[in-house]
């Protein structure tokens, strides 16, 4: 026999042990790559979701605050009526007693509470002061 033919041959050749690495260390880093992967999907799921729950409360939230806000506009519709008719009883009292309507109407609108107070207290000095020229004796 040839001395080059005789030596023996490896059952497993070095060119078959490391293909056969290289296949299993791709696989296993294909499994950890599919794996992370996988978690990586499950976590943006999740953040997905929170999201989702978050929108969804800020919507609610939104919702919530709107029926406020119209609530509030109807009420500010009816004060401000009030105040107007406030104003125009003022400027009645003042246009009926000889003062100026414009000047009691802005008071009326504005310092409503104080001016009708003064008002009721007028209108009483005015009746005492109208009894008393009409009858000086009954005082």
């Amino acid at each position: 026999m040839n001395a080059r033919h005789s030596s023996v041959r490896p059952r497993w050749p070095v060119h078959r042990i490391a293909r056969s690495l290289l296949i299993a260390l791709f696989l296993c880093s294909y499994a950890a790559i599919s794996s992370a992967h996988a978690a990586a999907l499950q976590t943006d799921a999740q953040k997905l979701s929170r999201l989702e729950d978050r929108v969804n409360a800020i919507q609610n939230r939104m919702g919530t605050v709107e029926r406020r806000v119209n609530g509030m506009e109807e009420e500010a519709a009816g004060v401000s009526l009030a105040l107007f008719l406030i104003g125009c009883f003022c400027a009645l009292w003042a246009q009926n007693t000889r003062r100026s309507a414009w000047g009691w109407f802005f008071l009326g609108v504005f310092f409503h509470i104080f001016t009708l107070l003064v008002l009721l207290k007028k209108n009483s000095d005015d009746l005492d002061d109208e009894l008393e020229r009409t009858n000086p004796a009954a005082v």
